[in-house]
């Protein structure tokens, strides 16, 4: 199935290469389509960007591919809330906060209370199995006193060591704008 239109210059298709420089150009449907975008969305940002068109029909506009991604990207991912107008902002809080619900809702996101207990749960189990490793290997393998000693100095160090881990924890950068809800993404 050919998606290309006709240009009504008479060279070439848009999404095709433009014939004299050799430029994809996509007209903003095309845009919509392939990037899952109204067409509203993409005039936007293409009018935020600054980017004009490539090539005006009476029909449409065609703009360069490398010009649209550009625009896309950097108004949809980098740029956020920032630069929108006051409703827009609202609306893109409004559909984060939502995602975060439902994301929530389904378990992908969990709250970092529940995700802290289920850490601790599985910390204090690992410890509870270190704890008497020393006794089990002098009962079990026929550990010397001696080097039971040294396996229970080895297990003690372990367990130090990840109580200052938890405790004092290495330092995580700052991320730039703290999230409204602290909640932690599952995999």
């Amino acid at each position: 199935m050919n998606t290309h239109q006709e240009d009504a210059f008479g060279g070439g298709t848009v999404g095709a290469p433009e014939p004299t420089t050799g430029r994809v150009l996509i007209n903003l449907s095309e845009a919509a389509r392939e990037f899952d975008l109204a067409r509203e969305t993409i005039k936007d940002r293409l009018q935020r960007a600054g980017v004009v068109a490539a090539r005006q029909t009476p029909k449409f506009d065609a703009y360069f591919l490398r010009d649209v991604v550009q625009a896309v990207f950097r108004s949809g991912a980098a740029e956020g809330a920032e630069g929108l107008q006051p409703h827009e902002r609202l609306s893109h809080w409004r559909a984060a906060n939502e995602r975060l619900k439902a994301e929530t809702t389904a378990r992908t996101l969990v709250p970092a209370d529940e995700m802290a207990a289920e850490v601790a749960r599985i910390v204090k189990i690992m410890l509870g199995e270190l704890e008497p490793l020393p006794d089990r290997l002098e009962r079990d393998t026929g550990l010397t006193p001696q080097q039971a000693a040294l396996v229970e100095l080895a297990v003690d160090k372990v367990r130090e060591a990840i109580y200052a881990r938890v405790i004092d924890p290495p330092p995580h950068p700052e991320p730039e704008e703290p999230p409204p809800e602290t909640l932690c993404e599952i995999p």
